[in-house]
């Protein structure tokens, strides 16, 4: 995949770019390289879309800046490979840690829980309706309900409109 024509500037470019795509999820324009390469903003957008057009980057929309393609990653690895730039491998991640902190976390879940067949539910307090306001012209609006404001119920309205009696 190393056998395109790149010119170290397309280089740098691509490999930076794929750093900052990697690092921020981000799309990455022309503004971003050009604090990192000695390149003007419009050098800079010039060599992006030659690497789009061999297929390196893709531009998702026009106001996007560039993200890399699956050939752009495979380029990238290549070169990490080929120039042993590989980073430092991760630290082992201790799973008798995480492990022992799921469990805690699921033990105390569980103690929350009420007994099984105790007919228990949630305490949540239901939900009571509140009374519609009127308009100001004193007419009902029209809706399929309507609410019982001293027993906080819901009933069954006619459809048509009312005027205050």
């Amino acid at each position: 995949m190393t056998n395109l024509d790149l010119t170290d500037r397309q280089r740098e470019i691509l490999l930076r770019t794929l750093e900052i795509y990697i690092s921020t999820g981000a799309p990455v324009g022309s503004h971003v390289l050009v604090d990192k390469i000695d390149a003007s903003s419009s050098t800079i957008r010039a060599e992006l879309s030659h690497l789009e057009s061999v297929g390196l980057l893709d531009h998702p929309h026009t106001s996007a800046g560039r993200v890399p393609t699956d050939r752009g990653y495979r380029y990238y690895v290549d070169e990490l490979l080929e120039g042993g730039n590989l980073p430092a491998t991760a630290p082992r991640v201790k799973l008798d840690l995480i492990r022992r902190e799921v469990d805690d976390a699921m033990r105390t879940t569980t103690e929350q829980l009420p007994p099984p067949g105790s007919g228990r539910r949630s305490e949540r307090p239901r939900r009571v309706a509140r009374p519609r306001r009127l308009p100001a012209d004193g007419r009902q609006q029209t809706s399929a309900r309507g609410v019982d404001a001293e027993r906080g119920v819901c009933e069954r309205r006619d459809l048509a409109p009312h005027t205050r009696g």
